[in-house]
């Protein structure tokens, strides 16, 4: 007897080996949000909605959820912030997508920032997490 596993099985097997944590980024994850909140200030923005970041594929995953809170709690806690964040109505929607690569030593991290009304994008950062020291693979 024999298993064959598709593609997506064996991925999810190996992203359970190592996944960048928010509590592992957070350093990281505050500069981010602060960029980005600089920028939603900037523009006038008063209200935001943070979303589940995803997968390349644009799947939901335990990685995106998250990084996602993570973000959605730095950008509460970012300095002179003129906007709230609700969960639906807002002004403009911050979107992520996580892309593991060099054998899942580091992350691919985009975000967006939409408007709400008319999907433009209203600003946009891409960075690299990397695996945090002590971290086992």
């Amino acid at each position: 007897m024999f298993v064959l596993l598709s593609p997506d099985i064996a991925l999810s097997e190996k992203t359970r080996q190592y996944y960048p944590s928010a509590k592992e980024h957070s350093q990281k994850i505050k500069q981010i949000a602060g960029f980005i909140a600089v920028e939603i200030n900037r523009r006038g923005i008063k209200t935001v909605e943070v979303r589940e970041f995803t997968d390349i594929k644009g799947r939901p995953s335990a990685v995106g959820k998250d990084i996602a809170k993570e973000f959605e709690r730095q950008m509460a806690a970012a300095e002179g912030r003129g906007f709230a964040i609700i969960k639906n109505d807002a002004k403009a929607v911050v979107t992520g997508t996580l892309a593991p690569f060099k054998e899942r030593e580091k992350w691919q991290i985009k975000i967006k920032v939409l408007s709400a009304e008319t999907g433009a994008v209203i600003t946009a950062y891409t960075g690299i997490l990397k695996k945090a020291k002590g971290v086992k693979k």
